[in-house]
């Protein structure tokens, strides 16, 4: 099974280092999930980052201020807090909504 390697850190803490299914997060174009073999790609994040571990729960990390996420070849460097400037509002994603259809 393929995974993704994701560190998630700010200046003084680390908050996940290892593998993972998936992360969902939020940048100025909506909410976004990563999958293994998503294309590579640089970003500002808000709001939060939900990561789903191989084994164990789901870790939620909320975001303060904005971060940077890069994805490359299945490794996710997450990089938190970079600013205290406050973030746009988060889009809501209605789950019964057909793709698209409920993101606002």
């Amino acid at each position: 099974m393929t995974t993704l390697s994701i560190f998630a850190r700010s200046r003084t803490r680390e908050y996940f280092n290892g593998e993972a299914a998936s992360l969902s997060s939020v940048n100025g174009k909506g909410i976004f999930d990563v999958l293994p073999g998503h294309e590579n790609f640089v970003s500002l994040v808000f709001g939060y980052l939900d990561i789903i571990p191989v084994k164990g729960p789901v870790v939620h990390i909320s975001i303060e201020g904005q971060g940077v996420i890069r994805v490359y070849k299945n490794v996710i460097d997450v990089y938190l807090s970079l600013t205290k400037e406050k973030a746009p509002p988060l889009p809501h994603r209605s789950w019964f909504a057909p793709w698209g259809e409920g993101v606002k």
